[in-house]
């Protein structure tokens, strides 16, 4: 349902959203790279410029007018607006405490969620182009510093920044994340090669792909490596099978023998050669039972969500849950956790419905994505409401969330 504008300034306000999209895609790459990640600047801009950012995009995007399929998501995305507001004033101005939260998780809300309608991108997918590029560009990074570091030619300025911890590949404070980011970087490389024709450009994608594979696997982060096989398999099973089904035993064979290999070259390279199944996900178990139990001793927690640290109630070095929906429900409440299950079916059903037809074998690619980033999620604190080093993954599975959503078939009007 769009306004009565004229032609030229329709363009306009589609130039001012889509240059919107750019600068917030800037503002994040200038932050996961090494080099400049801890320039004040940076931090500043990511404060303070960003969520400004997903103000003018949403400004633009009331001027032009929401299409109305996209009615749902926005619903969603402006109930969490309005219910981090409500939790912010709560904690910030009655209660006295700081949250961490607000200004990192908003432009995810603002702009993320409601992307393919409100930028009317959903057949052009530039903003989701837009995105995966700077993906890539992020993985690119990850694994060149990685390679630096693993031949012991990383510049002495970047060694706080790049390090190995325990044994393993870490940026961004924390190994889990990088891998996770290698993990998105490796998508957008399935996905940009499954769309050009150009067949040099589809062979150096795919090697970029794999030398972040091997990048990867020194984080040993096993739940993005586990969602990677998901990834790399599912998009060979959706490659082979299509739409015939008539295919999906050989195409599962093939899945199996990829998957297997990938396994093979995991035990090899990994740094700490760990089990990447683990009966009690590497601790966390215990963690999620003790974040159940403070949910039950203080009842108001589930309506207003706490402020406080997860390990000052825990009593565990921890500082959240492991889980984004624990995090969600611990940090907003009951409300806060509705709208991410909401969310999470939203994202669900656009990727079953994609994975089903598989008429376009990239779409595919992405929900596949969606659902890697998902599981992810269910062990690290990257959806729904996430930290600063982890912002662009939330953003990530929103923006799909949106895309997908915007790619199911809508039942003709009678």
């Amino acid at each position: 349902m769009g306004r009565n504008l004229s032609e030229k300034a329709d363009k306009r306000l589609d130039q001012l959203q889509y240059a919107c999209i750019l600068a917030f895609c800037g503002i994040q790459l200038l932050f996961l790279l090494p080099e400049t990640r801890e320039l004040g600047l940076v931090m500043a801009l990511r404060r303070y410029a960003a969520p400004l950012i997903g103000v003018v995009f949403l400004a633009a995007a009331a001027l032009r007018g929401f299409q109305k399929p996209g009615w749902g998501a926005a619903a969603l995305a402006a109930f969490m607006l309005l219910w981090i507001g409500f939790v912010f004033t709560l904690h910030t101005i009655i209660r006295h405490q700081e949250v961490w939260f607000t200004h990192a998780v908003a432009c995810c809300y603002l702009i993320a969620l409601p992307m393919a309608y409100a930028f009317r991108d959903s057949e052009r997918q530039r903003g989701l182009t837009a995105l995966l590029a700077m993906f890539l560009i992020a993985g690119l990074s990850f694994s060149a510093h990685g390679l630096m570091l693993y031949f012991g030619v990383l510049p002495e300025s970047l060694s706080s920044l790049v390090f190995w911890y325990d044994g393993r590949l870490t940026t961004l404070l924390n190994p889990i994340f990088c891998g996770t980011y290698l993990m998105v970087g490796i998508g957008a490389c399935l996905v940009f090669s499954l769309r050009t024709p150009k067949k040099w450009l589809k062979a150096v994608l795919l090697l970029l792909a794999a030398v972040q594979f091997l990048v990867m696997l020194l984080t040993d982060c096993r739940a993005s490596i586990a969602s990677t096989f998901l990834l790399v398999g599912g998009t060979v099973l959706c490659s082979i099978c299509k739409s015939s089904w008539k295919r999906l035993l050989p195409a599962a064979i093939v899945c199996a023998a990829v998957v297997a290999l990938l396994f093979v070259v995991y035990k090899r390279v990994s740094p700490t050669h760990r089990n990447l199944l683990d009966s009690s996900f590497n601790g966390r178990i215990a963690i999620w039972r003790a974040t159940v139990s403070v949910l039950q001793e203080e009842p108001r927690i589930l309506l207003t969500g706490c402020s406080d640290v997860l390990s000052e109630r825990i009593h565990m070095r921890f500082n959240h849950a492991h889980n984004s929906f624990l995090q969600t429900t611990y940090v907003l409440g009951i409300p806060g956790l509705l709208a991410a299950i909401g969310i999470t079916l939203l994202a669900l059903r656009g990727a079953i419905i994609t994975l089903w037809r598989n008429d376009c074998l990239w779409k595919s690619c992405l929900a596949l994505l969606a659902v890697g980033l998902f599981l992810c999620g269910m062990m690290e604190v990257y959806l729904f409401i996430t930290g600063q080093e982890t912002l662009c993954l939330c953003f990530c599975f929103l923006t799909l969330t949106g895309y997908l959503h915007s790619w199911c078939p809508r039942k003709a009007k009678q």
